[in-house]
C-alpha cells in the first residue's frame, strides 16, 4: 500500500498508479489509521477513511472532503471525528443519506412542484377550460414568488401580506382582486393538504378574506346606468357589439366572447345554440334572440378565417387584457361621470334584477297581461342550480321554458329599446333592430 508523503509539495504531485484508482494511506507518528488520500482515474483527488459503521461487518470507505479545500491536519481531525462518532453508535454515512433524502423531500414539497400536481392533475380534470387557465394565471404567476419555497413555509402570515398587495394595486376592481386569488388559493390548499406530509393543516384555514366580500347586489348597474355605458360606446365594432349582446341576453362573458357564426341559426326567428363545451352547466341550451340582439349581431362583420362573431383584432376571443383598456376608456368619459363604476359581470347581476324587477313594472305598467317567473330568468341565464331544479326537482324537471324564454327575452329588449328611444334617439339609429 502506497503511503503519503510527509510534505505537501509532493502530495500536490501524487497520480494514480498505472492509471487506476489508488489510496495513499496516511503515514507517520501523527497518523489516523484508515485515513487515505484517494486519487481516481481522472486525476481527482479526495480524503477518505475507512472504518466499521454499527451493524456492520465490514469497513465502509467514508468520503471526508476534497484535496484541495482541506488539509493533512484537518483530515486527520475529521476522520478521528468520525471514527469516534461510529465508536458512539453516530453512523456518518445514514445521517448523510437522511440529509440527501430530506433534500430531495424538499424539491418535490416546494411550492411550485405542488402547484404543477394541481394544475395537471386536479384542476385539468375538474374545471373549465377558461378558468383553468385563470387558476394557473393566479397559482403559477401571482404567487411565483413562493415556487421555490418548501410549501411549510407558505405560512398564514405570508399569504395575508401577498393578498393585501394584490388587493391594493387594483383600483379599478375596487380591491378585490385578492379575494379572487384567496379563492384558488383556499382550493389549492384544500387539495393539496391531505396529500402532503409536509402539511399538518391549511394555511388557509386560520386567514380570512383579505377584504369583507362584497355585499350582494352592491355593484348591481341600473338599468339606467347601463343603457348610459350603451350610448357612450361606438355605434360598431366587436367589443361595444358584445357588450350590448350581454345586456340583451344575460348571457356570460364568456360565452359571447366565444360565439361562433356556425351557433346562430337562421330559422323563422333566430336562435343561438350555445354547445355544451362552452356554457357554465355544462349542457348545451338554444338562447332565443330578441330582434335588437339579432341586429346588433347580424351587423358585425364576417371576417374570412375567422369563426368568431366578435373577434379582437388578432382574431381571437376577447378576454380580460383586451377588455380594460378600452373599458376603462368608456368609464372615464364625460359621459358616464355620474355612473358609479361596473365591472362587465354586473352587466349580468344588473340584467338578472331587470328582468325580475324592472320589466315586470314595465309589464304591469303596460298591462301586457304577462309576467316574467323568477324560474323563467334562471333558465334565460342559465343557473341550472336554481331553486326551480334543484335537488330532487333536477331529475324530474326537463322543461327549457322556451317560449317564456322567447317571451321574456323579447320585452326586455323592447323595455331597453324603448328607454333608448325615449332618452337618446339620435345615438341609437345605426343599431335600430328591424
Amino acid at each position: 500500500m502506497p503511503e503519503l508523503p510527509k510534505i505537501k509539495p509532493a502530495r500536490d504531485k501524487l497520480e494514480a498508479i498505472n492509471g487506476k484508482r489508488t489510496d495513499y494511506h496516511d503515514a507517520g507518528k501523527d497518523r489516523v489509521r484508515g485515513l487515505a488520500l484517494r486519487i481516481s482515474t481522472t486525476g481527482q483527488k479526495s480524503w477518505v477513511v475507512s472504518a466499521r459503521r454499527p451493524g456492520h461487518k465490514n469497513p465502509t470507505r467514508i468520503t471526508i472532503g476534497e484535496y484541495r479545500s482541506l488539509g493533512l491536519k484537518d483530515a486527520r481531525t475529521r476522520a478521528s471525528k468520525i471514527k469516534d462518532g461510529l465508536r458512539d453508535g453516530v453512523d456518518v454515512v445514514a445521517e448523510r443519506r437522511s440529509r440527501h433524502n430530506n433534500a430531495l423531500l424538499n424539491v418535490e414539497n416546494t411550492f411550485g412542484a405542488w402547484v404543477q400536481e394541481y394544475l395537471d392533475g386536479y384542476s385539468a380534470a375538474n374545471h373549465r377550460v377558461s378558468t383553468q387557465g385563470e387558476v394557473r394565471r393566479i397559482l403559477e404567476h401571482e404567487f411565483s414568488c413562493w415556487n421555490k419555497w418548501p410549501i411549510a413555509d407558505v405560512t398564514a402570515g405570508v399569504i395575508g401580506t401577498k393578498l393585501r398587495a394584490i388587493n391594493s394595486r387594483n383600483k379599478w376592481a375596487k380591491g378585490y382582486s385578492g379575494n379572487t386569488a384567496y379563492r384558488y388559493l383556499r382550493a389549492f390548499f384544500n387539495w393539496t393538504t391531505p396529500q402532503c406530509e409536509t402539511l399538518s393543516a391549511s394555511p388557509m384555514v386560520e386567514l380570512a378574506r383579505p377584504k369583507k366580500k362584497e355585499q350582494k347586489g352592491a355593484r348591481t348597474p341600473s338599468v339606467d346606468d347601463m343603457l348610459t355605458l350603451w350610448r357612450t360606446m361606438p355605434d360598431t365594432g366587436s367589443l361595444p357589439g358584445l357588450t350590448r349582446v350581454l345586456m340583451v341576453t344575460g348571457a356570460r362573458l364568456g360565452e359571447v366572447a366565444g360565439m361562433e357564426w356556425s351557433e346562430i341559426l337562421d330559422g323563422e326567428e333566430l336562435v343561438w345554440r350555445l354547445p355544451a363545451g362552452r356554457t357554465k352547466e355544462d349542457r348545451a341550451k338554444d338562447i332565443p334572440l330578441s330582434s335588437t340582439a339579432a341586429a346588433i349581431i347580424l351587423a358585425q362583420p364576417k371576417i374570412k378565417g375567422c369563426a368568431l362573431v366578435f373577434p379582437t383584432s388578432t382574431g381571437r376571443p376577447y378576454k380580460k387584457g383586451a377588455i380594460d383598456k378600452p373599458w376603462k376608456r368608456w368609464f372615464a368619459s364625460t359621459a358616464m361621470a355620474d355612473v358609479e363604476y361596473f365591472h362587465r359581470h354586473d352587466i349580468r347581476r344588473g340584467v338578472i334584477t331587470g328582468l325580475n324587477d324592472y320589466l315586470n313594472a314595465w309589464l304591469a305598467h303596460n298591462k301586457a297581461g304577462v309576467y316574467v317567473r323568477s324560474e323563467v330568468v334562471e333558465e334565460i341565464v342559465g343557473h341550472a342550480g336554481g331553486g326551480h331544479k334543484s335537488g330532487i326537482k333536477a331529475h324530474y324537471n326537463n322543461a327549457t321554458y322556451d317560449d317564456e324564454r322567447r317571451m321574456a327575452l323579447d320585452a326586455w329588449a323592447d323595455f331597453l329599446w324603448g328607454k333608448l328611444i325615449a332618452d337618446a334617439p339620435d345615438n341609437i339609429v345605426s343599431i335600430k333592430p328591424s
